[in-house]
């Protein structure tokens, strides 16, 4: 009887063993398994990241352009003044290279101001562009003669431009080495 105990003790062992074994088997598939399942998910989150930063890099980018005093010399009596060239220049170069570029003026607030920057931009060889008064989120650079530039998210105000406008005296008319 003992030796049909034992018997029957190794046989169930060995059906342990075995399953034991199969559960290890399976066990290693199932870890190979979920670390394709986590290497894809990586990817595709990846994939998603960088297909977001390209589309960012597609997303359209706005170069906005004051009027007075940097696209036209300013003027006391209020009519728009002749041509400042090389921002005129450089208007149409970025307009040439396919960059979009929209004049950002106070202008648009009196009732003539739009019909007489579209007349004047005519008679100066440049483009019909979009005239605004609205700061949007693609607008990513802004060229304005009367700026003070403050470092972003700080309140700070760059070195340069701090330095170059006179504190005691605040005017409109300073210029900066930025």
């Amino acid at each position: 009887m003992a030796n049909n105990t034992q018997k029957l003790a190794t046989g169930s062992f060995n059906k342990l063993k075995e399953a034991f074994a199969k559960l290890s088997e399976e066990k290693n598939r199932l870890d190979a398994e979920h670390f394709r399942i986590a290497s894809l998910i990586r990817n595709a989150e990846f994939d998603a990241r960088l297909g977001a930063t390209q589309n960012m890099a597609k997303k359209r980018r706005v170069i906005a352009v004051d009027f007075d005093g940097t696209l036209a010399k300013s003027r006391s009596d209020g009519l728009a003044g002749d041509p400042v060239k090389p921002m005129v220049d450089r208007v149409k170069r970025w307009h040439a290279q396919g960059k979009e570029v929209v004049i950002f003026t106070s202008r648009l607030d009196t009732w003539d101001g739009l019909s007489s920057i579209k007349y004047w931009l005519r008679e100066n060889g440049l483009p019909d562009l979009k005239i605004t008064n609205k700061k949007t989120g693609d607008i990513e650079e802004f060229w304005d003669n009367r700026a003070i530039r403050v470092e972003d998210s700080t309140g700070v105000i760059c070195p340069c431009c701090d330095k170059s406008r006179d504190k005691n005296s605040p005017s409109i008319d300073f210029t900066t080495d930025c």
